[in-house]
This record gives C-alpha cells, sequence and structure tokens, in this order.
C-alpha cells in the first residue's frame, strides 16, 4: 500500500500521537448492502517504526472451526497501517484469519484523549505524579521499547505505588506470533489483490482458520531494579511461565 505526500504527512502524525499513548481507535464504514459507520477502541498496539498493528480485547463471540468442526469462543480483530489486511486473533482456541479490508469502503485510525509522562527508565524520577494518578483512578499505560525494534503499548491491570518503588502488570493478551512479522502481509495483501477479481459482493478475499502459535503480551514490571518480565503459556496443563526481557526504554503515561 502506497502513501500519498499528504497519508504520509498524516501517518506521521499519527504515530506521534499513539508514542503520546493517546487512545487509538478504528473507524470503519462498510463497503456491501446498506451504509453504516462502526469503531472500535484499540488499547493493545505494537509498533515497528512507522508502521503498526493495534487490536480490540477478545470480547468478540465467534464460532470458528477447523475441517467442519466449529470451535466456540471469543476472540478479537487486529487493524493495520501499512497493507490491506485484517487480522482475527482467537486466542482461547489458538486459532487465526485473515481477510482483505477491501470488505470496507474505509478503514481510518483516529486518536484521542491526553496523557502525561510521568515516569521513565532512563532517569531517576520520584513516585509523586503516578501515585496521584492511582489514587485519581486514572488510566495508566506501559510503553515498552524492547530490543528488537518493537514497542508495544498497553494498559496497566495492577499497579502497586509504594514510598520508593511501584510494581505493575499490564492487562493479559497476546496475537498470533505471524504478527510480529511485518513484511509477511504486504505479501499476502499482493495475493489478495491478484483473486479479488475472482469475488463477487459481498464476498471478499480471506484465508481459512487456522492453528496457530500465539505471542503473549502480559508484562510485569518492577521499578526496583528496572526488571522487565513478559509472561508466556507452558506447556498444557502447567501454570505460565515468564523470562526477563531486555529492553531499551520503558516509560509510563497516565490519563490527564
Amino acid at each position: 500500500m502506497t502513501l500519498s505526500v499528504v497519508d504520509r504527512s498524516k501517518n506521521e502524525l499519527l504515530i506521534q500521537q499513539i508514542l503520546s499513548c493517546e487512545d487509538l481507535c478504528v473507524v470503519l464504514r462498510n463497503r456491501y448492502g446498506d451504509e453504516y459507520v462502526e469503531s472500535y477502541q484499540l488499547p493493545v498496539v505494537m509498533l515497528s517504526g512507522d508502521r503498526f498493528w493495534a487490536k480490540f480485547h477478545n470480547v468478540h463471540p465467534i464460532d470458528s472451526g477447523v475441517n467442519d468442526v466449529l470451535i466456540p469462543g471469543v476472540g478479537a480483530y487486529a487493524y493495520n497501517n501499512y497493507c490491506k489486511v485484517v487480522a482475527c486473533c482467537y486466542m482461547s482456541q489458538t486459532m487465526e484469519r485473515y481477510y482483505s479490508s477491501d470488505a470496507y469502503s474505509s478503514v481510518v485510525f483516529r486518536c484521542r484523549g491526553q496523557y502525561e509522562k510521568v515516569w521513565s527508565s532512563e532517569y531517576e524520577s520520584d513516585f509523586d505524579s503516578l501515585r496521584r494518578a492511582v489514587l485519581d483512578g486514572r488510566r495508566v499505560k506501559i510503553k515498552i521499547e524492547d530490543n528488537d525494534s518493537y514497542t508495544y503499548i498497553m494498559l496497566c491491570h495492577t499497579i502497586e505505588v509504594y514510598d520508593d518503588k511501584f510494581s505493575l502488570e499490564t492487562e493479559f493478551d497476546a496475537i498470533p506470533m505471524r504478527l510480529r512479522f511485518f513484511s509477511y502481509f504486504e505479501d499476502l495483501e499482493a495475493q489478495f489483490a491478484a483473486v479479488e477479481a475472482e469475488y463477487t459482493a459481498p464476498n471478499y478475499p480471506a484465508t481459512n482458520y487456522a492453528k496457530t502459535q500465539f505471542y503473549t503480551l502480559n508484562f510485569l514490571f518492577h521499578s526496583d531494579g528496572n526488571h522487565l518480565v513478559r509472561r508466556f503459556f507452558g506447556e498444557a496443563g502447567s501454570p505460565f511461565s515468564g523470562s526477563k526481557m531486555g529492553y531499551q526504554r520503558v516509560e509510563l503515561w497516565v490519563e490527564c
């Protein structure tokens, strides 16, 4: 998907807003049938450079299946700013599906709400602003720049602020492992475009449901030592595992 000069400028502004931890949403306009609009909040964001995937929580009920066997559960959709592919993510069933965003006549990302940075791993700071935010019941987001050129932005689920330290855990989520390989979806977009003429409205190109490996997005952070841990699924029947994770920078942003 090639961006015009105007589109590049808009994308640069959007990336700046996302990196300032503003609340991201996607606004969709349908292509077929009676016209309508819909929007979704996208609180889980993964960026690499000026590209991103963002998803809503796992709240979408679905009857997915493999080999005609239905597997009911809940899942989520993920949207991106660089190619015409939408991801269907079914963490509870460890399944994925992708379809062409040409199913919509319009896909627009918007940001709203203001956040301020109150803590960074790059320099020493007190916890007064963070403590006030917790006492006020404001939302807190963590921004993690890892060692693999990814930036993750997520809401904090639990945060404990002491006199001289804090500990937190993010909301729990996961994405298909494939989403971390951004170039794959440019190839998939080309595959969809090559066969799109074979489809008649209201149908559009899509993959089948398929079992896949998921990459968990559940982070623990302790300011006492600045330790970052990512938790992940263990073997079947075993508890979650976790491992210390390297990073370039960790920041906390609070709702204004």
